[in-house]
């Protein structure tokens, strides 16, 4: 079972609805702990304050968003980098058809890398 606003959700029932859902992932639970503390706070009277912690709290979640959005670019360049070695094999292949199908992924795949 997991914690959730609403009390607890089983864990099982959630991987069933979104497989590929990692919960383990520490910058997922530390912005679900930045979104829970952030809507369990009293509203402040001070203006100042209010200022003050609003501009920590989206600093907190913009760090925390860079911080996934890195590590997913991190875990693209790896499927990139395993993708063009893939290629390079079939491209060296001795199967005629290998490496037609090699040759067309290449330029499919620089031609979507030169889109902006």
């Amino acid at each position: 079972m997991l914690p959730a606003f609403e009390g607890m959700v089983d864990f099982e029932k959630v991987k069933a609805i979104a497989p590929a859902l990692s919960l383990c992932e520490s910058e997922i639970l530390d912005r679900v702990r930045c979104i829970r503390e952030d809507t369990s706070k009293p509203l402040r009277t001070d203006l100042e304050e209010q200022s003050r912690e609003h501009l920590e709290a989206k600093f907190h979640k913009l760090i925390t968003n860079f911080m996934m959005e890195t590590r997913s670019l991190e875990r693209c360049e790896k499927i990139l980098v395993t993708l063009a070695r893939r290629l390079g094999e079939l491209h060296s292949s001795e199967r005629g058809g290998e490496r037609q199908l090699a040759a067309k992924l290449c330029e499919w795949l620089r031609a979507e890398m030169a889109i902006d």
